[in-house]
């Protein structure tokens, strides 16, 4: 099959329902990405995940003719899903038949090591940057989110070092000449929810629901900046009714231009997803009413998914400033595709919960997917 590369939330949608099917063999995996900006890469590393774990070999074909390739290879390897796809796949072949699996896979490796650096921007090209875990290539530890503990070992940083990452985040994606669409307390609220989402892929998302380790474990954030025209916006949406709703309110950034500056945030991992992390049931036992029940606890305040849910402080709080700032939430977890146009809701108390819909038709058929995606977006301007 030819992974597509219009990489839309609808594209990925339909690559999951294929293999579920399993009607997916060999992953013919493109070198760009069109048509990304609300999530869908995001989307297709998790759609990507799912397959390489029920694969069995899971067979990657890239358009690279050969080892010698190196336009090819490098495109591929510096995209996300390429990156995600070549070191989550068991094997990779060039379009012309020979075998390139270590020289992809060390060209992989190689970018991996400067995102897992200190100094992770060097290894990402124009306003996005991305954090990546591999826990099944003992690839777990990334310098910006972990650091040794008095005995050396390596944990997940605390609250004041994500909010510093927060603030070069927001550094790197948004230019001088854009602050100003930056919400007041957004750098600390952001910290808050990127650490309270990474550390529960550190404690729930290395681990199936049966509490097995997964053969392929992928943990990671990403975060990029889209400069997008408003003709393009119907495309982005596909047949995707709340992204063309969503879409439907946006505007440029500044008087006299025509672009609309969109904010994309991703937090992803391959583990048992939200239902089955929270009643530590395996998914097959919960139906999805009761799962639907579960998500929705974990968007609580002052609470952990360490007991009972999965939300503390940071979640709401740049849910609330969402709201302020004509945001959206995407959520995408085991059986359940949702989503939350929080600009449309009501100033409301702390702490209150999101309406969270179903992306589409709720008796329709929705593949389960490994892990929890959570893409968070807000435009720049509004």
């Amino acid at each position: 099959m030819q992974l597509s590369s219009f990489m839309t939330v609808s594209a990925a949608e339909d690559f999951l329902r294929r293999t579920q099917a399993g009607t997916v063999g060999k992953l013919q995996i493109p070198t760009r990405a069109r048509h990304h900006a609300a999530g869908g890469e995001a989307a297709f590393v998790q759609a990507v995940s799912t397959w390489a774990n029920e694969a069995d070999p899971a067979v990657l074909v890239s358009y690279a003719e050969g080892p010698g390739d190196e336009v090819q290879i490098e495109r591929l390897v510096s995209r996300l899903h390429g990156l995600v796809g070549i070191l989550v796949a068991d094997a990779i072949s060039s379009i012309r038949g020979p075998d390139l699996t270590e020289v992809l896979r060390q060209a992989a490796l190689d970018r991996l090591s400067i995102l897992q650096s200190e100094t992770p921007e060097d290894g990402s090209r124009g306003p996005q940057l991305e954090i990546i875990c591999f826990d099944h290539l003992a690839k777990s530890n990334p310098s910006s989110f972990y650091a040794p503990d008095e005995q050396g070992v390596l944990q997940v940083r605390r609250l004041p070092a994500f909010n510093l990452f927060a603030a070069e985040v927001i550094k790197e994606l948004i230019p001088s000449t854009l602050s100003r669409g930056i919400p007041d307390g957004f750098t600390s609220a952001l910290g808050g929810a990127l650490h309270e989402l990474f550390r529960n892929t550190e404690e729930h998302g290395r681990a199936t629901d049966s509490g097995n380790v997964p053969a392929k474990s992928v943990r990671g954030f990403h975060a990029r900046r889209h400069s997008i025209t408003p003709t393009t916006l119907p495309t982005l949406a596909a047949d995707a009714k709340p992204f063309s709703d969503y879409f439907s309110r946006l505007r440029p950034a500044r008087a006299g231009s025509r672009d609309i500056q969109l904010i994309e945030l991703s937090v992803f991992d391959t583990g048992p997803g939200m239902a089955a992390s929270l009643s530590g049931r395996p998914l097959a036992s919960i139906d999805r009413d009761e799962e639907r029940m579960l998500v929705r606890r974990c968007f609580g305040k002052n609470v952990s998914r360490k007991s009972i849910s999965s939300a503390g402080l940071g979640l709401p709080t740049v849910i609330d400033l969402l709201r302020e700032r004509n945001g959206f939430l995407r959520l995408r977890t085991g059986r359940l595709s949702l989503f939350s146009d929080l600009g449309l809701e009501d100033r409301r108390e702390f702490g209150d919960l999101p309406e969270l819909c179903d992306w589409a038709d709720p008796n329709g058929d929705v593949a389960p997917v490994a892990g929890t995606l959570f893409t968070l977006l807000f435009p720049l301007g509004v």
